[in-house]
């Protein structure tokens, strides 16, 4: 009975293992959707038909599962922040010949995401190459909104991705705090030949209901749930357009004189991970309309905050607002047409001197 159940067990072992080369061999030719010289979430397709196909078919699931190129034996620069960040770094990501860009904005995300993503990074990276590391945070108010209005109370998308093999993979638990960096990028890499499978299963299985008339009447899958985009509201009265979008970020970060404390105390833990990681920090304070901070009660505590990290003397600060006009600025914080590479330019120039002399 023993030999039986042996032998059972062994076949089924085996016939796994087959059909998980026969995946990983079909995938190998299918394009994951995103480069491989470096990480560019702005570089998902927008379509949802053409995004449906993709292995990593959202942004969270690129930041986690995506970051093979950051293994890369060169010194590396990874800008972070929500979709405005993502927004101007990508004209600079990819484009260095000795250090790799990589830009990992993530739509709406808050500093509870970006302190879940961290772990991920520096796991990313090769031994002793953390040094060679800087991870630059583009800071903007939208990152203040807390969790419980931004994810409904539960936990970010980066979390939830890193959740998808138990507790291998979620920073703070178990098995990723105790395995080598290097054991942890191979498992990864070894599930996204299954995440293809689900997702071109889906993509035919959303055709199907096409056909048959059902309700839904696009194909594909959805990225990283977002807010409303506020740089397309429709109105063309400027009173009203500006009004919508600080109603809008009044919503999301409050009311109150103060910012959230509880986003307050995330980036100040991005902040410490990012140093701990023996990686190198700069925060950036992204640009942001006058009109709009005139407009928000929390605009002196805001830029308070930023004069704070100022102060200290481990944690370099760029205000690119200051090397920025008010006519450059598109819907409270974003770089209209034609000037995110110039936004971009004037922080990777800061981030290089910050990253110094790489080994």
């Amino acid at each position: 009975m023993t030999v039986a159940l042996f032998r059972v067990a062994f076949f089924a072992i085996a016939s796994l293992g087959v059909l998980y080369g026969v995946i990983a061999m079909w995938s190998g030719a299918i394009s994951y959707c995103a480069p491989t010289t470096h990480v560019d979430t702005h570089a998902l397709p927008e379509e949802r038909a053409e995004l449906a196909g993709c292995a990593l078919n959202s942004e969270s699931k690129l930041a986690v599962f995506g970051l093979d190129s950051l293994g890369r034996d060169k010194p590396a620069i990874v800008f972070l922040g929500s979709s405005n960040a993502r927004d101007t770094f990508f004209s600079i990501a990819g484009k260095h010949d000795d250090i790799t860009i990589h830009n990992i904005g993530l739509s709406g995300s808050n500093f509870s995401q970006i302190d879940d993503l961290i772990p991920h990074i520096l796991a990313a990276r090769p031994d002793g190459r953390r040094r060679d590391t800087i991870i630059v945070i583009g800071i903007s108010p939208a990152n203040f909104t807390p969790i419980s209005i931004r994810w409904n109370g539960g936990p970010s998308p980066v979390r939830t991705e890193g959740r998808r093999m138990s507790l291998l993979l979620e920073p703070g638990h178990g098995l990723f705090d105790i395995l080598p960096s290097s054991t942890v990028m191979a498992v990864k890499r070894a599930a996204k030949p299954l995440f293809e499978l689900s997702a071109q299963v889906t993509h035919g299985l959303d055709r199907v209901r096409i056909r048959l008339g059902a309700v839904r009447n696009t194909v594909g899958l959805a990225a990283d749930d977002e807010f409303e985009d506020e740089r397309q509201t429709g109105d063309t009265d400027l009173e009203a357009y500006r009004a919508s979008h600080v109603a809008q970020m009044l919503d999301r970060v409050g009311r109150d004189t103060t910012l959230p404390a509880e986003q307050v105390r995330a980036l100040d833990s991005v902040v410490a991970a990012i140093q701990a990681g023996d990686a190198k920090v700069l925060l950036v304070s992204m640009p942001i309309a006058d009109w709009f901070m005139q407009s928000v009660p929390w605009s002196m505590d805001y830029v308070a905050l930023i004069r704070n990290y100022q102060n200290e003397p481990t944690i370099p600060v760029l205000i690119l607002d200051d090397l920025v006009d008010d006519g450059e600025i598109e819907a409270r914080s974003y770089p209209k047409k034609g000037f995110a590479e110039r936004w971009a330019k004037q922080v990777l120039s800061r981030a290089l001197a910050v990253l110094g002399s790489p080994s």
